[in-house]
């Protein structure tokens, strides 16, 4: 009999505590043994073999490890807020300074990382307007939320854990912001950073909010949002910074001391290796396949380029195929009327998501090619799931090929 049939006899039953710690050749207790051959870092074990942490799905970010560019890796300049080169986090600016952000590769690789948000700073803010912020922010579905159990008794604190690698040393501010409250609610945390321009590991728990009716709403709507802050004037540092769950009437506690990362036009900020997840302890980083991360992030985003490239426009109508990114596009060929079906998504997209059409001509909105001729072309039919109906201008044959690229978003 072996040691797993005597364990599993154990479980059911079926086999003493004597006779599993003969097997195993040590006399102690059955659960004591299960403990230290079964350890779970920061965890618990619970009964005989069920952890009371997850050992899969224990990470609540998407695209933690920036693995996924959908939009290109290239620059991408910020515009008050936009979605960055990595998916699923977006930069907010309202400052006198300018950004881009990258998908980059300068990143903490030995510690199983390759890729990196960067956010560089392309003109410089003394953050002389009080109402000047900018934030890194990653945004959560309700309905995904409610393992946490905020707003009850029995609400669980949450740890963070990510490297940064920043330009500016001293203390930087991360938060938590509930967007289902009335009232502004927030926690946040500060992480000093010893040396400038070197990864450092961060990790931080946020308590539990037991307060009455601050519940996460279960649905497919914004809920939770991180923000890493870049910097902070005035209206947001005058007070004194909250590390507990608080309905705040104004933004003054929110970012207290942060440091001015916007200082210089040669300032970089990086991130990575992001973690949430449920406890007050932070586990190894769970690495997520290309495939599954790729799928998550569709469900906000996605196009029809090839991954990690955006589109680039200026070739020839007649060989789409010669623009970078486009990767021979979407065909589909028309109807008696001159209009055709869509694509179908590869994955179900949280809403039914904003429609963007392109031509390979010019990279144009709003336009496909037919036959090698540029046309106006819109989806006028479509949900979450799929588009059933684009209206194509021009007059052309039935059974032409109606050749586009296409996004569409459907983000936080």
């Amino acid at each position: 009999m072996t040691k797993a049939r005597i364990l599993a006899d154990y479980v059911a039953g079926g086999t003493t505590a004597a006779e599993f710690d003969y097997m195993d050749g040590v006399t102690s207790n059955v659960q004591t043994q299960l403990d230290a051959k079964l350890p779970l870092a920061g965890g618990t074990m619970t009964g005989d073999l069920v952890p009371a942490t997850p050992m899969s799905h224990r990470n609540m970010i998407i695209n933690g490890a920036m693995k996924i560019a959908q939009r290109g890796t290239q620059e991408h300049p910020v515009d008050t807020t936009n979605y960055s080169a990595c998916d699923r986090f977006q930069v907010h600016n309202r400052t006198a300074g300018t950004c881009d952000t990258y998908s980059d590769s300068e990143s903490p690789d030995d510690k199983g990382f390759n890729s990196s948000l960067k956010v560089d700073i392309t003109n410089a803010s003394d953050l002389s307007t009080t109402d000047n912020e900018s934030v890194i922010g990653t945004y959560f579905e309700g309905q995904d939320l409610q393992q946490i159990r905020k707003g009850t008794s029995e609400a669980l604190p949450l740890t963070l854990s990510f490297w940064v690698r920043s330009p500016k040393t001293g203390i930087h501010i991360v938060e938590l912001y509930d967007f289902d409250s009335s009232t502004q609610r927030f926690v946040s945390a500060p992480y000093t950073i010893s040396t400038a321009n070197t990864w450092q590991f961060v990790t931080h728990t946020f308590p539990a909010d037991t307060a009455s009716g601050k519940e996460f709403d279960n649905d497919n709507a914004k809920s939770l949002g991180i923000q890493w802050w870049l910097c902070a004037a005035s209206d947001f540092t005058s007070g004194t910074l909250d590390q507990t769950w608080r309905d705040e009437a104004s933004n003054s506690n929110r970012a207290v001391g942060q440091v001015n990362v916007f200082d210089n036009a040669s300032n970089n900020f990086y991130l990575t290796g992001i973690q949430l997840e449920l406890g007050s302890s932070a586990t190894p980083f769970e690495h997520r396949s290309y495939a599954e991360e790729l799928l998550r992030c569709q469900r906000y985003y996605q196009n029809s380029y090839r991954q990690n490239e955006e589109v680039i426009g200026g070739g020839s109508a007649s060989y789409p195929s010669s623009q970078p990114g486009h990767d021979d596009g979407m065909y589909n060929t028309s109807w008696s009327d001159g209009n055709c079906s869509g694509p179908t998504f590869p994955v179900a997209m949280r809403t039914q998501p904003t429609i963007t059409l392109k031509s390979f001509a010019s990279n144009t909105a709003g336009k496909c090619t037919v036959t090698g001729t540029e046309q106006s072309c819109s989806a006028t039919t479509y949900n979450h799931q799929w588009v059933s109906h684009l209206v194509v201008g021009g007059s052309h044959a039935n059974g032409a090929y109606v050749h586009y690229a296409y996004e569409a978003a459907a983000e936080l």
